[in-house]
C-alpha cells in the first residue's frame, strides 16, 4: 500500500547514456557493471517497489535507499 510521504524516484531513462561505448554495449562508459538493470537491481533489492514494472517509478517505504545510491548512478 503506498502512503502520501512515501519517497519515490522517477526516472527518465537516457538509453544512449548508457550505450556510449561500441565495444561494451549496455554499460555506461563501457564499464562493466554499470547498466540500467545495475541501477534497478539496485532499487529494488533496497526495499523499492517497480511501480507497474515499468523501470520508471520506484516507491520505498523509507529513505534508506536515497542515501546509498551509488554516485555513479
Amino acid at each position: 500500500m503506498m502512503a502520501v510521504n512515501d519517497p519515490t524516484i522517477i526516472i527518465q531513462w537516457n538509453d544512449q547514456g548508457v550505450n556510449d561505448v561500441p565495444v561494451t554495449p549496455g554499460c555506461r562508459n563501457g564499464v562493466v557493471g554499470q547498466t540500467k538493470q545495475a541501477i534497478i537491481h539496485h532499487f529494488t533489492t533496497s526495499g523499492g517497489t517497480d511501480v507497474c514494472g515499468l523501470n520508471t517509478i520506484f516507491l520505498f517505504k523509507t529513505s534508506q535507499c536515497e542515501r546509498n545510491i551509488p554516485k555513479w548512478y
